[in-house]
């Protein structure tokens, strides 16, 4: 079986990166993670080639025209990315995504499909059609390539993971999502909040399923324990300065070295500054994972770092990134309140100090995971034996 993959893979974010390459990896050989023994057959799968074409809604454009706030955050982010550390850092960072995605992936096509057309010669190609995961649904900046609305009818085509980011859908956006969604064979979203509001808007059931990196878990990734040293590893996305300054005095306070990531999209250059003296730059995702599983306690406001401490059972703490945007913190709190590691949430980072997890918590925090997981390789692999008709 042919299977196309829709979703976004090149935004040089390790989260991003890491769901394709975990999903990509299961669609190949569900064998991987499905628990039963059955030996299941494997798949081919590839990639769209395709740069998202971001249709903001009407609402958010009135909003952004209208918003001091917007044009003073703009001003803030040019500025910032004047901060930003030497280009040369980021041209290895960005080196090190795009040789990743050309071992990783197979791509259907050379050139990015952006037309109607091209999209629909390009489907021609293939037997599944598979959406996912991702924020790749998210109503404020929606590209309907990624709803599949190019797809032949009579193709069988599911969602896995796909988020509206929403814990609300507005009724202007009812239309897009039942005119493009009904037609789906079956649909899954990461959101819990919205899932019943969607079902309703599409008239057919909706699953939540959990992210794919999840899914694979530690054993889908190959570990070098190459690292003798003790460090804390940093990875922050929000733009909080004290954040960073907690970190490097928790590291100092504990003879720890410090190991940072910094994101290179220029939106918190002037936070991240005064990490760079401890940042790593040539590092793919890949290398993002070892860095967090071979650490001795892992500092983020990341989903996808927390998802990796989690599963490695590395001692971490979550800082809250931006208390104005319950979103950005929602589904690592869900994270956290599955897997019975709430205390780990850190609004009040002067409260943080390195205490270690202990493992009877763990033991806890496996077996809810497992539980939970078990329900989303279900509806994956369900879906991709009712592919083969």
């Amino acid at each position: 079986m042919k299977f196309l993959l829709v979703t976004w893979y090149d935004n040089n974010n390790y989260g991003t990166s890491l769901q394709v390459y975990s999903l990509k990896k299961i669609l190949e050989n569900p064998n991987l993670v499905y628990p039963k023994n059955r030996n299941l057959s494997k798949n081919e799968v590839f990639l769209l080639k395709h740069i998202p074409n971001r249709r903001f809604n009407l609402k958010l454009k009135i909003k952004h025209a209208t918003s001091i706030k917007f044009y003073q955050d703009k001003i803030k982010k040019i500025k910032d990315k004047d901060k930003m550390t030497n280009t040369d850092n980021i041209k290895i960072r960005k080196r090190k995504f795009n040789e990743f995605n050309d071992k990783n992936f197979i791509f259907a096509n050379t050139n990015p499909a952006q037309s109607k057309k091209e999209l629909i010669d390009i489907g021609k190609k293939f037997d599944v059609y598979i959406s996912g995961s991702d924020q790749i649904w998210n109503p404020d900046s929606l590209d309907y390539t990624y709803l599949l609305y190019w797809v032949d009818k009579n193709k069988y085509k599911f969602s896995y993971g796909s988020s509206l980011s929403k814990s609300k859908i507005e009724k202007t956006d009812y239309k897009v999502y039942n005119k493009y969604l009904k037609s789906f064979n079956d649909i899954s979203i990461r959101d819990s909040a919205c899932r019943k509001q969607l079902s309703e808007i599409v008239e057919k059931k909706v699953t939540t399923v959990l992210d794919p990196v999840l899914l694979i878990g530690a054993d889908g990734f190959s570990i070098k324990n190459n690292i003798k040293e003790k460090y804390i590893f940093t990875y922050f996305l929000g733009n909080n300065e004290n954040h960073r300054k907690k970190a490097i005095e928790l590291a100092k306070n504990s003879k720890n070295n410090l190991k940072s990531l910094i994101n290179i999209d220029g939106a918190n250059a002037s936070s991240d500054k005064i990490l760079e003296r401890y940042a790593l730059w040539d590092i793919d995702p890949i290398d993002f994972v070892n860095m967090i599983s071979n650490s001795s306690f892992v500092l983020t406001d990341s989903f996808h770092a927390t998802v990796l401490s989690i599963l490695f059972h590395k001692d971490f703490y979550v800082f809250q990134k931006d208390a104005n945007r319950p979103s950005q913190n929602s589904r690592i709190k869900e994270l956290l309140e599955l897997t019975k590691l709430s205390d780990r949430w850190m609004e009040d980072t002067s409260k943080a100090t390195l205490s270690k997890i202990d493992e009877e918590k763990w033991r806890i925090a496996d077996k809810r995971l497992n539980q939970a997981r078990k329900e989303s390789i279900d509806y994956l692999v369900s879906n991709i034996e009712k592919s083969r008709g």
